[in-house]
């Protein structure tokens, strides 16, 4: 009876929404001026209500394309504060987010949740970006309207429409060292009620590189065979039923070969080899009623993915697939006076074979989502979700936030209230003879508390947020060894505060324009509880650095673009009796540019320089990182 009340009040706080706003994004996107020129979003478009906790970072498909990052993972790391465990440079690639762990970050793309559901963590060295899709960050309850689980963040990759009626062609080739290459075309054409959009590319490392083992001066060692080939197809259609209807269907496809880069400690001939093929496919129906003013949004999705691995030295192949098939309906109103208001119901079904699995594994998932958002006289507006799941026959913790917001000032306060839950992945319930069935979902309370400020002149701009968050996760879920025999267990609770600081800066002179971004983050993350391990209790959690910032100034002259990237992260420990850790190191990367709009193309010339100090750095333990040295492309 109780779980039935959960769902009667989700509906009835959206039942009486007859008069509301249009949302109002808290962040600002700064888009570079280059793809500007080209890409336009249609003016249909369906818009979520955010679960808007105040902190919400979005970048342009430009930016991310910036100083050629080979993939998402290296995007992140160089526009962001955040930190990204990499494997090098054709390796394992996930996300830590405000000291949680990398399953606590799911990876949303057009609404699908695409992150593995056996592991519950994505690997984004998989994803590439791609000049027609767009990232947003959506920080704790921000995450909400999609899904749960992303304790720490939300990663979202939006597919952006061109304006209709003009065909667009995209090239981009570069090359680097350590046989490095990059090939990538796109194109969108059509005209009136159909479009489309089509990308194809082609990336490529060999990362045969020297390298030095702590304590040696020179670098005698050498890492072989350490290739990678990564191929990406993707193909869009949009079709235009009336001015206010239309249906589109996007399907991406990408294969991954690679070997793994061993650590020092074996031999550097041996690799372990991997391949993983990914298939994604998105389907949306859209309708305007009642004068643009009510949104019905109906979603049918696939996920279907392999991964084949051999380990050095056997000639076995350990397989594991997994399907997802997810659906959606979602209605908001909008463009009203003082309400904003959005219900949907989600489901989904998982499914994954495994040579770790006695038998095939199945997790059927249905939600409930509601938001409701009161625009108070004076005072701001304030926004309540309501998030309710029923997974493996059983009701999950009740989820949603409680936001008061201020954005009529110059100076923006937020303060948001919000729980949230994790569910264990499907290793940690059915690994054979380790998985474990008695585990309970992870649990999760937040503060946030922020200030957002913006100054602006006829010839600059001005703009930072502060963010301060506290965070308590219960029944953290690590697998330890018990008995001779590694298991996944509730083993712990950790507390994290700390600190986000973003400030941005525009200003213009003639033909010089200027700019300049810096994202800085501190982070405390304690040990509360350990159950197995209680001398751990007040120590840090491994993998989280403390300090990290992220410096990228840039000045314009007519076409010319000169950038500088530097990117700093603090020392982390790897264990958490906090005996040893990694020193910390600052990546700095430089570009040169020429950008040139001609008739509906964009052509860039572009040449980079990274790892300008030439330093020997490590993410991971005993894993050696290439350093990148230069890298031109055009497009």
């Amino acid at each position: 009876m109780a779980q039935a009340l959960r769902y009667l009040l989700i509906i009835s706080l959206l039942l009486f929404a007859h008069q509301v706003k249009a949302q109002k994004d808290s962040s600002a996107i700064w888009l570079s001026d280059s793809m500007q020129a080209i890409l336009k979003e249609l003016s249909l478009e369906f818009s979520r209500i955010e679960g808007n906790d105040g902190h919400r970072i979005a970048y342009s498909s430009d930016s991310l394309l910036d100083f050629q990052a080979f993939n998402l993972a290296e995007a992140l790391k160089q526009n962001t504060e955040l930190f990204v465990r990499s494997y090098g440079s054709n390796g394992i690639a996930t996300l830590s987010v405000r000291g949680t762990s990398s399953n606590h970050n799911k990876v949303y793309w057009n609404g699908l949740d695409i992150s593995p559901p056996n592991l519950a963590l994505m690997d984004l060295s998989l994803l590439q970006s791609k000049p027609w899709e767009s990232l947003e960050v959506d920080f704790g309850a921000g995450s909400l309207p999609l899904g749960s689980g992303s304790i720490g963040a939300a990663l979202n990759l939006n597919t952006q429409w061109s304006k209709r009626g003009k065909n667009k062609l995209y090239l981009r080739a570069g090359t680097g060292s350590f046989g490095r290459q990059e090939y990538q075309a796109w194109t969108a054409y059509g005209k009136r009620k159909l479009r489309a959009q089509t990308s194809v590319s082609f990336h490529q490392l060999e990362n045969n590189y020297p390298y030095r083992i702590p304590g040696e001066e020179a670098r005698d060692q050498e890492l072989q065979n350490a290739d990678f080939q990564q191929i990406h197809l993707e193909q869009a259609l949009n079709y235009r039923l009336k001015p206010e209807q239309f249906l589109s269907s996007t399907i991406w496809y990408s294969q991954t070969k690679r070997s793994l880069p061993r650590i020092q400690l074996t031999n550097a001939g041996l690799f372990d080899r991997m391949t993983d093929e990914n298939l994604f496919w998105n389907n949306e129906y859209q309708k305007q009623y009642v004068d643009q003013k009510l949104i019905f949004k109906a979603q049918v999705g696939l996920v279907a993915s392999s991964n084949r691995f051999q380990l050095a030295g056997s000639d076995s192949v350990d397989q594991n697939n997994y399907q997802s098939y997810q659906a959606q309906l979602r209605l908001k109103t909008m463009q009203r006076h003082w309400l904003d208001a959005e219900i949907a119901f989600q489901s989904r079904n998982d499914r994954v074979q495994s040579n770790g699995y006695n038998q095939n594994a199945m997790r059927w998932l249905n939600a409930l989502y509601g938001t409701i958002e009161f625009e108070l006289p004076n005072a701001g507006t304030v926004n309540l979700q309501l998030r309710s799941e029923l997974y493996d026959d059983q009701f999950a913790p009740l989820t949603g936030s409680l936001t008061w917001h201020i954005g009529n000032f110059q100076l923006e306060p937020h303060l948001s209230i919000s729980r949230n839950y994790r569910v264990p992945s499907l290793n940690d319930l059915y690994w054979d003879l380790a998985g474990n069935k008695d585990l309970e979902p992870e649990e999760s309370y937040q503060v946030n508390f922020g200030l957002n400020y913006k100054l602006e002149s006829s010839n600059w701009s001005s703009r930072w947020e502060l963010h301060s968050y506290f965070m308590w996760v219960g029944n953290w879920i690590q697998w330890t060894p018990l008995n001779n025999l590694w298991r996944p267990v509730n083993l712990k609770s950790v507390q994290n505060y700390g600190s986000d600081f973003i400030w941005k800066l525009r200003f213009f002179s003639g033909k010089w324009r200027y700019g300049a971004d810096i994202n800085y983050q501190i982070l405390f993350n304690q040990i509360k509880s350990n159950t197995s391990n209680p001398q751990a209790e007040g120590n840090q959690l491994p993998y989280n650095p403390g300090h990290s910032l992220n410096f990228n100034p840039q000045v314009y002259y007519k076409k010319l673009r000169l950038a500088y990237s530097l990117n700093f992260t603090d020392r982390y420990y790897l264990d958490e009796g906090n005996q040893y850790y990694l020193p910390g190191y600052i990546l700095q990367d430089l570009q040169l540019s020429y950008g040139k709009v001609i008739s509906n193309h964009y052509l860039k010339l572009s040449f980079s320089v990274h790892n300008l100090g030439d330093i020997d750095y490590q993410t991971i333990a005993w894993r050696p990182e290439a350093g990148i040295r230069s890298l031109g492309h055009s497009r």
